[in-house]
């Protein structure tokens, strides 16, 4: 049995509301749940106090810090204190942000095993969350920079607005260089870690995210209206204006005879939601309801509910969303800037438009409309046999195994 790591600032319930709580959450669940001894090392936002607690064999270990930067400064010294007795076959720091910087000059001393798991790249994520052309070229000018160490001391001297960036990309890149292993949940990543980290392709591994939910079939869709479901954060970066462009475009089809429930989660400000609210109030063909952040276990009982999910994101390095949405019979309507969007059959398991193409996206939900009940309900069914077959505990046991024994090629 192996001794293992888990490094990550977020997790549930204290800041996980996204993909990489969750992702952490499952596979040290899977881990542990199989013999090994597993230590999860996460934060506390806003207490004095380290705190230790168990679910089941999973033991988490709660930093007491005010921000993410203390937590990066607090790490090693937690993790040598873990390792003293014996070191640790594997740490995995699931990368977003440079957790582990302090520790990657000594890793030797505490792993026999460093694996950077890269969900999200944070300037990555900000050029694709940029609406200008003229703020995209500075970011993508801060990737370029950022890759050589010579120009980004350069920049940093002679760019103070963006030192901040400069530096998360340069720590973010370096602490993937240190790693013995680098593992990405899809292709959709490849061209940015290589061209502007200088990773080679070969150093990237393709490893499934494990799916969040099991697997629940169907028995009916759209019975008296079609459920139409937005679950991410609301923004730019995650086309939600795409997704009032969809709202706007059914609610001018006044000789439309289908009723629609639009159902929204994730992050929101009060004053957008009351502007939405507003601008909606005569909505004649269906209504909005908004219910902001949610609980995992909220998010599992809308997903049976919801007929149909809208992932218009522009960018995603993969989505658990998806997988979610897919386990209980959800139809996806998916943009193809979406790493998980290589799971889709489009059509099939679900449908696929152009990222940023709002045009596209009406088209691909009136495909979606028109679906008989049986071709309805044969997508539904092949969506959840998607993730049964491809995504179950046991088979990304036995992946995560053969990669912290040295033994996955991918």
């Amino acid at each position: 049995m192996m001794k293992i790591a888990y490094i990550s600032y977020e997790f549930p319930t204290y800041t996980g509301f996204g993909g990489i709580a969750f992702y952490i959450r499952k596979i040290a669940g899977i881990m542990s749940g199989r013999g090994n001894f597993v230590h999860v090392i996460t934060a506390q936002p806003g207490s004095d106090e380290d705190q230790t607690a168990y679910i089941s064999d999973l033991k988490i270990h709660y930093l007491g810090v005010n921000n993410q930067k203390e937590f990066q400064q607090r790490i090693p010294e937690y993790i040598k204190f873990l390792a003293r007795s014996k070191k640790f076959d594997v740490i995995e720091s699931a990368e977003y942000g440079a957790d582990t910087i302090g520790l990657i000059e000594n890793i030797s001393d505490f792993t026999n095993n460093y694996i950077v798991r890269i969900h999200g790249i944070t300037l990555l994520s900000m050029i694709h969350n940029a609406s200008k052309w003229t703020e995209k070229i500075y970011l993508y000018g801060i990737a370029i920079v950022g890759r050589y160490d010579f120009l980004a001391k350069v920049a940093r001297k002679f760019f103070p607005s963006g030192k901040k960036l400069i530096n998360k990309n340069h720590l973010e890149q370096k602490i993937a260089k240190a790693a013995d292993v680098i593992t990405v949940p899809s292709r959709r990543m490849d061209t940015f870690i290589m061209d502007y980290w200088g990773i080679p392709k070969k150093r990237l591994l393709k490893t499934p995210n494990p799916a969040p939910f099991y697997p629940f079939y169907r028995e009916q869709l759209f019975e008296d209206r079609i459920v139409v479901g937005f679950v991410n954060k609301w923004q730019y970066l995650k086309g939600f204006d795409l997704f009032e462009a969809l709202m706007d475009d059914i609610y001018r089809l006044r000789d439309n005879r289908l009723f629609y429930d639009f159902r929204l989660y994730g992050s929101i400000s009060d004053e957008a939601r009351q502007a939405l609210l507003k601008k909606y109030s005569h909505f004649h063909n269906g209504r909005i309801s908004i219910f902001g952040n949610v609980s995992s276990e909220d998010v599992e009982t809308a997903m049976k509910t919801i007929d149909c999910l809208v992932l218009p994101s522009r960018y995603e390095s993969f989505s658990n969303v998806l997988l979610e949405a897919m386990s209980k019979g959800c139809i996806v309507c998916v943009s193809d800037g979406v790493g998980a969007a290589e799971i889709i059959s489009d059509g099939e398991n679900g449908f696929l438009f152009r990222s940023g193409d709002k045009r596209a996206l009406l088209e691909a939900f009136r495909r979606i409309t028109l679906l008989s009940h049986e071709e309805r309900m044969r997508i539904s069914r092949n969506a959840t046999r998607t993730v049964e077959e491809n995504f179950s505990d046991e088979q990304i046991y036995q992946v995560y195994s053969a990669i912290y024994q040295g033994k996955y090629t991918g």
